[in-house]
């Protein structure tokens, strides 16, 4: 098992006991509220291993670090009350030690669910009903504590070994602590921050105001997802009731299990469940026969590879709770080149100082070429380098069936086809682009109609900079699946290349149209925007994007540019200095921000 080691403790004394019992020996990520490491603890005679998480609030007075020490030992509090369940992990430990805040707690082994919902393999309404009784039960648990997860999603349940049972980890309390001291430093007031992931947060708690209903809805999400083989996000919304139109993509489900996941994911928080335990009466209710169908835990699909995985949610590091995951570790992002970053900024460098003619949205192209822009958050590398993601989209020629295994000695032709599909996304991902290029024509050859294979060449042609033979193969997805998000915001990008900015922007409000939870199309949108220098118009877009995801730093990096440029500079500053706090790494915003405060 290879873990980096971390830095600091290289620098430091290797020796040191974190909390006089805590041995690092090594490093499982980092991210806008701390560090995560893998630890022993040296008080026990077996040595066990634990996670121990480095929260890293900024404080400059006495006063500030004692309001930060108390909401830290009262979310911790909450974390130990928690871990009493036996399906959450186990707070070990808190801490403080050089004016920073520690937790150790238990590692769960098993591996996550995003791992069991493999796209276009939808699961059978037994095991749907058998992840909500299991998952529900737990989170039951949660609210009668009084507590509001607030990020449920695939990657933060772990079905545990050996025994197969569904654990809930990463609860947004540290998070919390970061941001309510932010909250009390600034004098704001909001009692709650909007921390969730986009798919599976309810509208409620993008707005900063969740409820125990919003857990439900996130669950229910999670439900459809496995019941459809299909990422939420990519599932459409009836534009006059908000509510998400996914049964006639679930085959066979029956009247009773689709009343009650529409239920869950009612657009109006008031017509959900109010509460985990409500939800799970109804599933609990439900006929006897579809309760029989229920199969055993270890019966569902499981890998066999193990890793640490790095643990980070879609704004940053979480440091909650951190897991041994049977499954490889993947920094899937599948985005494509900026679209500002790839023209020239109408600013210029005369002497060392900046003369704006009309725009800083057109920064020099040196500076900004090579960053990916956004084709979705789950997609979003730069918003969150170590997120670990997979492409959720369903084509129209399904891959896998929910039968018996066929032996790898014979596969059949849609095996062989998913295959390809993995092999060319990992060669995507890797930026062997030629080579993935070279696998989805394989698998083209074998299913002719598959648009997820057209949407990755298209990618990776514009990662090539082959930007008509992009809008070739994202031509070619459309003709299959005419509503292809992915396809349209390929398509767009190849044609900003080409100055096709009129073009390109009717394919982003076309994606947008479709889906309006897709913020990277928002932030492609208000790039164009940018470019064409319809700055009012910009600025709504990412106003927008903000709005759906409070954590997405390029939204905030383009809305400062926009505001700057209506002569807001002191608001586009404070924009730029939110996208840093987000991604303190972000080079561009980085710039950009020295040289706003310098006219």
């Amino acid at each position: 098992m290879n873990l980096k080691i971390s830095n600091l403790w290289r620098s430091n004394n290797s020796n040191k006991l974190l909390g006089g019992r805590y041995k690092i020996i090594g490093k499982l990520g980092e991210g806008g509220f701390g560090e995560t490491f893998i630890a022993v603890d040296m008080h026990l005679p077996d040595r066990p291993k634990c996670v121990v998480k480095q929260l890293k609030p900024q404080i400059n007075d006495s006063q500030t670090w004692k309001i930060a020490k108390r909401l830290f030992d009262q979310e911790a509090q909450v974390l130990y009350r928690l871990g009493k369940h036996g399906q959450i992990p186990q707070l070990l430990a808190h801490f403080e030690e050089d004016k920073q805040f520690y937790l150790a707690q238990e590692i769960i082994e098993g591996e996550t669910l995003d791992e069991e919902l493999i796209e276009d393999r939808p699961w059978s309404e037994g095991q749907v009903i058998g992840l909500l009784l299991d998952l529900l039960r737990t989170l039951s648990f949660v609210h009668r504590e009084k507590v509001i997860h607030r990020d449920i999603k695939p990657p933060n349940i772990i079905r545990r070994q050996p025994d197969g049972k569904i654990v809930l980890i990463d609860f947004g309390a540290v998070k919390q602590v970061t941001t309510q001291l932010a909250n009390t430093i600034s004098g704001q007031t909001t009692k709650t921050v909007s921390i969730g992931t986009q798919g599976y947060t309810s509208p409620e708690q993008l707005t900063g105001n969740p409820r125990f209903s919003s857990d439900v809805y996130a669950v229910g999400k999670i439900a459809i997802q496995a019941l459809t083989g299909i990422h939420p996000r990519y599932l459409s919304q009836d534009s006059h009731s908000g509510g998400i139109e996914w049964d006639r993509n679930a085959n066979g489900v029956s009247p009773q299990l689709k009343e009650i996941l529409d239920r869950m994911v009612c657009y109006d928080f008031r017509e959900r469940y109010p509460t985990s335990q409500d939800a799970l009466s109804a599933v609990e209710n439900l006929p006897q026969k579809l309760l029989n169908s229920v199969p055993s835990p270890q019966s569902l699909p499981k890998n066999t590879k193990t890793s640490i995985s790095k643990k980070l949610d879609n704004s940053s590091l979480d440091l909650s709770d951190t897991i041994v995951s049977k499954s490889y570790d993947r920094n899937l992002s599948h985005t494509s080149p900026t679209i500002w970053q790839q023209q020239r900024f109408k600013v210029l460098l005369l002497g060392g100082s900046i003369c704006a003619v009309g725009a800083v949205f057109l920064m020099l192209k040196g500076v900004f070429t090579g960053e990916p822009v956004n084709q979705l958050n789950s997609e979003n590398k730069l918003s969150n380098p170590e997120q670990s993601a997979r492409d959720r989209d369903k084509d129209t020629t399904p891959l896998t069936e929910q039968s018996a295994p066929v032996p790898d000695t014979q596969p059949t032709k849609q095996q062989q086809v998913a295959k390809l599909l993995q092999s060319a996304d990992k060669q995507r991902v890797a930026g062997s682009y030629q080579q993935a290029i070279n696998l989805y024509d394989k698998a083209i050859a074998l299913a002719p109609q598959l648009a997820r294979a057209e949407w990755g060449r298209c990618y990776s042609f514009n990662k090539l900079q082959q930007y008509q033979n992009a809008i070739n193969a994202c031509d070619r997805a459309l003709e299959i699946k005419p509503n292809y998000p992915l396809a349209l915001s390929g398509k767009g990008y190849a044609l900003v290349q080409q100055n096709q900015y009129e073009q390109a922007l009717a394919l982003f409000d076309r994606a947008i149209k479709l889906n309006p939870q897709f913020v990277e199309a928002l932030n492609n949108k208000g790039q164009v925007l940018g470019v064409l220098e319809r700055f009012p118009e910009a600025l709504a877009s990412f106003n927008q994007a903000i709005e759906i995801d409070r954590n997405n730093y390029q939204a905030w990096r383009g809305r400062g540019v926009a505001l700057f440029e209506l002569g807001k500079r002191q608001q586009g500053i404070e924009s730029l200095q939110q996208a840093l706090k987000i991604n303190p790494n972000d080079k561009y915003a980085q710039q950009l921000l020295k040289r706003m405060q310098r006219i």
